[in-house]
């Protein structure tokens, strides 16, 4: 019962300080992340120097589960904001995502359209003149906004992964045996962490181009890449430590 109390108050703990954090925060150097790591921890150290060659700018997020995703959904709307043109190129695959929710896997219609809607309205406001950076600052820190585009995400690669679900389902684990129940648990839900296949769906999915940058304990800095072949003008450039992504900047 005791050590059952300890498990739970550090969970509180945990869960009290990544609250602390910026669900999106500022952009600061790269070299921060040398902080975050002992001096003597020369493993990660070396890797943060391989990591500043590439990339001069990191975006910390939230360690909460969703961060794949809001890395993703931040990354790729500030570059749209930079690139209105490359806005409607989008949008097609976004309507196909609502509709085969709907119409092919029963997903309930005024709830994918509340998720939908809410998505495209923020990307509207992208092509605006007079929209600025300020403004995708404040919808993404704004914790319900933030996670009604985490939750749409979410929608986009579970319908990627029902589309393709002979060939993914080759890559779940015996654990789940089928699709739908892979999705109901390790996609769908709120908080729940991101992998190789989050990233294949959601990137594959908008035809988005993603590279990953991943830093662990292995010997060096491996990159992942996703859509090469992508005709949109943008890349989302994310960093993987063990369970977190945040973004980067060249």
């Amino acid at each position: 019962m005791e050590h059952d109390q300890a498990v739970d108050q550090m969970k509180q703990d945990i869960e009290k300080e990544v609250s602390k954090q910026q669900l999106v925060g500022d952009l600061e150097s790269t070299s921060v992340l040398k902080s975050v790591y002992a001096e003597d921890d020369s493993v990660y150290q070396a890797k943060i120097q391989e990591i500043e060659k590439g990339f001069s700018k990191i975006r910390r997020i939230r360690q909460d589960g969703n961060c794949f995703f809001r890395s993703f959904g931040f990354s790729l709307m500030e570059q749209l904001l930079a690139n209105k043109s490359e806005i409607d190129k989008i949008k097609p695959s976004l309507e196909a995502v609502k509709t085969d929710l709907i119409a092919m896997f029963g997903y309930p219609e005024m709830t994918v359209e509340d998720f939908y809607d809410n998505f495209i309205e923020v990307l509207d406001k992208l092509k605006e003149e007079e929209t600025d950076l300020d403004y995708l600052l404040k919808t993404y820190q704004d914790s319900g906004l933030s996670d009604y585009m985490v939750c749409f995400m979410r929608l986009i690669v579970s319908a990627e992964l029902q589309r393709n679900a002979e060939f993914y389902i080759n890559f779940i684990g015996s654990k789940y045996p089928t699709i739908k129940s892979f999705l109901s648990e390790e996609v769908e839900p709120m908080y729940v962490e991101s992998d190789h296949m989050h990233i294949s769906g959601l990137s594959g999915c908008l035809d988005v181009k993603v590279v990953v940058q991943y830093m662990d304990r292995g010997k060096k800095v491996l990159e992942h890449k996703f859509q090469e072949g992508s005709p949109i003008n943008v890349t989302v450039n994310l960093l993987y430590r063990p369970g977190h992504y945040d973004i980067l900047y060249a």
